[in-house]
């Protein structure tokens, strides 16, 4: 028994030795694969980030010179003022620079380590386009410096000089959106006043008329041929009776559609028997949008500029939208005229009492025979400061805010010290060349302010506006 026993034992022995140097070997090929598969996942993801690094270099140099094209800085003041203002134009929102970095990094091209001329040159030019200022050219203050010189003998143009009569017609929107409200009150009934306590202080022998149009039908499309038609002068041209004219506008509600075009076709018959030749006749249209009926307003307001009526056609805007000022900016470049965007009923009367200065001034002219207004010095002094201080501000803020960003990226490690100078160097250059031109533009604007005034107007005018209107 006890041998059985022990040859049992031995077996068994055996047995457990075997299957221990099995599961060893077991355990040993499962570490070894688990080991293998690590070292492959480890080498998987290296590759992987190196495939990431690589992608990342490749879309640096995506973004870089091989498709892309440096337009060049503007050479010219008109040049510069037809760029579009900028997007961001945030010069403090971010003084810490990581965060200015972070900011614009995601808005700007990703510049290679060691970028060439041309490259910064790119990568400058984009930044002029995020925080491009909105620069002004002098059109508009010149047409209000010859506005305010009306009168003058130094104008050569017959339409500035003053007459034995003085005209003026106001082209009133009634069209539906004139019922906005504005300050508390509807656009119309905002214009309404304004036109009552403007013909109040006009001079007894100034004769005036008030033409409307989309007082009639609805805004619907139904209506829209009824509406396009209505354009009425509901008070003739003639010297002002206040009460009557306060009845005539009451009578006027705001209902349709935008017939610009017929309205100043309808003008020209208005006027038709106050020739130029012995009448100053101001036209002023007021509207707050596009026209929204058939026909050409542009070549319109042209036909009635061009007619025997003279006319000096102004226009204003009503908290209009781009679309519409676009267009009445339009009407007004090409009659020579003004055109101003009011935004609440105080900037509408200030609009009028330049008319009304006018008047006072033609009514100096009449009763006393002189033969020669001078023109409104002071006002224009004022108006040539407040442009160039404007401008030159503009000029400040663009070029600090463009160093601003060269500076968060040097600073921040991004960008080497050479790229930065580079930069820094050539953003000096191109505002510096800006100041040198507002310099120039307020000696010029200063030469039509003195006696070399109708001179000085042709070369500007020639310089910065004639063909520059699409």
């Amino acid at each position: 028994m006890r041998r059985s026993y022990s040859i049992f034992s031995i077996v068994l022995l055996f047995f457990l030795i075997a299957c221990s140097q099995n599961n060893e070997q077991q355990a040993v090929d499962k570490n070894n694969q688990t080991e293998q598969q690590d070292s492959e996942n480890s080498e998987g993801k290296k590759d992987s980030l190196s495939s990431d690094d690589n992608n990342s270099q490749n879309n640096a140099e995506t973004l870089d010179m091989s498709n892309k094209t440096v337009e060049g800085l503007p050479d010219t003041y008109k040049a510069l003022t037809s760029k579009p203002a900028g997007p961001h134009q945030e010069l403090y929102k971010y003084t810490d620079e990581a965060k200015r970095l972070e900011f614009y990094q995601d808005k700007l091209p990703i510049l290679p380590e060691n970028p060439s001329n041309k490259q910064l040159d790119y990568f400058y030019q984009e930044i002029l386009k995020l925080i491009q200022r909105d620069f002004n050219g002098p059109d508009k203050l010149i047409d209000n410096m010859r506005f305010q010189s009306l009168g003058s003998p130094d104008v050569e143009d017959s339409r500035y000089q003053f007459k034995e009569n003085l005209n003026i017609e106001i082209i009133l929107d009634a069209s539906g959106s004139m019922d906005e409200d504005v300050s508390g009150q509807t656009k119309m009934e905002a214009a309404k006043e304004t036109i009552q306590s403007f013909v109040q202080g006009l001079p007894e022998k100034a004769k005036v008329g008030i033409r409307v149009y989309g007082h009639k039908g609805s805004e619907s499309e139904a209506d829209k041929q009824k509406s396009c038609k209505s354009t009425e002068l509901i008070y003739q041209i003639s010297e002002i009776d206040q009460r009557k004219l306060s009845q005539t506008l009451k009578g006027v509600e705001p209902t349709g559609w935008t017939p610009i075009t017929k309205a100043f076709q309808e003008a020209e018959k208005d006027l038709k028997d106050f020739n130029g030749d012995r009448n100053t006749n101001i036209v002023y249209l007021v509207s707050d949008g596009i026209a929204t009926c058939e026909g050409d307003p542009i070549q319109a307001a042209k036909d009635l500029y061009s007619s025997e009526v003279t006319p000096i056609i102004n226009v204003i805007g009503f908290q209009v939208d781009q679309k519409g000022q676009k267009q009445l900016e339009n009407i007004a470049d090409t009659t020579k005229g003004i055109y101003e965007t009011v935004e609440n009923p105080n900037q509408l009367k200030k609009e009028f009492d330049k008319v009304k200065e006018v008047a006072q001034s033609w009514e100096d002219w009449k009763d006393h025979s002189e033969t020669k207004i001078s023109v409104k010095d002071t006002e224009n002094s004022l108006d040539i400061f407040g442009y160039i201080t404007d401008e030159e501000g503009k000029i400040i803020d663009e070029r600090m805010q463009a160093e601003s960003i060269f500076s968060a990226y040097w600073m921040e490690g991004t960008m080497s010290k050479e790229s930065y100078q580079y930069l820094e160097e050539k953003n000096h250059t191109y505002h510096d060349w800006i100041v040198k031109e507002v310099k120039e533009l307020k000696s010029e604007l200063n030469n039509i302010r003195e006696k070399k005034h109708q001179e000085a107007l042709k070369a500007l005018e020639e310089k910065y506006k004639n063909n520059t209107k699409e």
